[in-house]
């Protein structure tokens, strides 16, 4: 396997400083630092944007900085942000795997499907009417009583679970 490496950006977005680091990441999980900028964080108010301009301005600023660094030009980003208005929800969803009502004492195989219709049902929380979900995190799946499971499809079981982290 060749040691394929990316570079990749984060920006943090707080109430007093933008903070932006370029790093190149290899498949080996090992990561060295480019780059780094941070400027003071202008048109923010307890982490809402009250002034887009100069909220712009602080995060162009900062990422500028990182550029010279890193001698890279940053054309995409994960960003954080945090504040009051964004919030975290740990729900779960179940549903029984069920084919064609098909009730047999062996446990059916879970299928994409299953996957996708479990995390359907992990994400039917009633929110406000001002607050939407996000961003869904998948923390594991459980299938009857095994727990820990990263991937079910494949696998056989009566019962499927997802444990979710919502992002509102």
């Amino acid at each position: 396997m060749t040691d394929e490496k990316r570079i990749i950006t984060g920006i943090d977005i707080g109430t007093t400083k933008i903070a932006v680091v370029i790093a190149e990441w290899s498949n080996k999980d090992e990561m060295k630092i480019m780059g780094v900028g941070k400027s003071a964080s202008n048109g923010l108010k307890r982490g809402v944007v009250v002034n887009i301009s100069e909220t712009v301005e602080s995060i162009s600023a900062a990422i500028h900085e990182a550029e010279k660094q890193a001698d890279h030009e940053v054309t995409e980003a994960l960003i954080g942000i945090t504040g009051d208005h964004v919030r975290g929800i740990n729900y779960s969803g179940v549903i029984t795997v069920n084919k064609n009502n098909n009730r047999q004492p062996v446990g059916q195989e879970i299928s994409q499907a299953d996957i996708h219709r479990v995390l359907e049902h992990a994400q039917s929380i009633n929110l406000s009417p001002d607050r939407r979900i996000l961003h869904v995190l998948t923390q594991e799946f459980k299938v009857d009583d095994r727990s820990g499971i990263k991937n079910p499809q494949g696998l056989s079981g009566h019962r499927l679970e997802a444990k979710v982290h919502l992002v509102t």
